[in-house]
């Protein structure tokens, strides 16, 4: 099964903190995110990449391909990214993914990677769920779930329905991901800048998408400043998961 990773924003929120560096490069503890990010998925035992990348797209592939000769990326390109949002990025990696499932990451988050590596193993589809902390204010989205069935995901759910946050990894099977790139490809028509939870949220009903709960698991993504000192706490708590490879 192959990894996605959304990398061709701007990351808007953080704009002015970063100045023209991609958010994916925004430095912890003297590496770039991605370079976590990357150690993480080769360590939960992925070596196949899809990295859909936009903004400073050159820069991304030229370092990935330096820095992780180990990995094999298939990059797709989303030129678009100053009009789109990242449903049209992962509706470009149809041709690669589609007839084989796979697991799409955020290009913003840090993670303990045994997430990964139990999400991999649960079987159909799933999206890695933060219930723990689910009375907590956290800016992710939140998900309404049956047992484990998800039957909502949004930030518009109230906090007090709230089954668990969406942490930023999804796992597609072969049967959501067709389902999900034939609507996608419908709404894009009239709503280029969409995000690609809206046609997941109309496939619910239909398909089943179990809520994998982390347990207490660390993870955070990166959207503002002080997201930063928090990334690097989790990221010292975690570093004995960070071996060579």
């Amino acid at each position: 099964m192959k990894i996605v990773i959304l990398l061709a924003g701007k990351g808007r929120r953080i704009r002015e903190y970063l100045g023209e560096t991609h958010k994916s490069m925004i430095e912890l503890n003297g590496l770039p995110l991605l370079w976590y990010l990357i150690k993480n998925i080769h360590q939960a035992g992925f070596d196949e990449v899809v990295p859909v990348v936009g903004y400073q797209g050159n820069s991304i592939i030229s370092y990935l391909r330096r820095e992780f000769p180990m990995i094999k990326f298939d990059f797709v390109w989303n030129r678009d990214y100053e009009k789109t949002n990242n449903l049209v990025s992962l509706v470009n990696t149809e041709k690669i993914v589609r007839d084989s499932g796979f697991i799409q990451i955020n290009g913003d988050l840090i993670f303990d990677y045994h997430i990964l590596k139990e999400l991999s193993c649960v079987e159909g589809s799933a999206i890695a769920v933060d219930v723990v902390n689910r009375k907590e204010i956290i800016d992710s989205p939140k998900t309404i779930m049956v047992s484990d069935h998800i039957m909502d995901l949004g930030r518009h759910i109230a906090l007090v329905d709230n089954g668990g946050y969406a942490i930023g990894m999804y796992k597609f099977s072969k049967e959501l991901a067709g389902a999900f790139f034939d609507l996608s490809k419908k709404l894009i028509v009239e709503h280029p800048d969409m995000g690609f939870h809206d046609p997941l949220r109309q496939l619910y009903s239909s398909c089943y998408v179990k809520g994998f709960d982390i347990a207490e698991k660390l993870w955070t993504d990166i959207d503002e400043k002080a997201d930063i000192k928090k990334a690097i706490e989790y990221l010292n708590a975690m570093e004995k998961n960070y071996v060579e490879v």
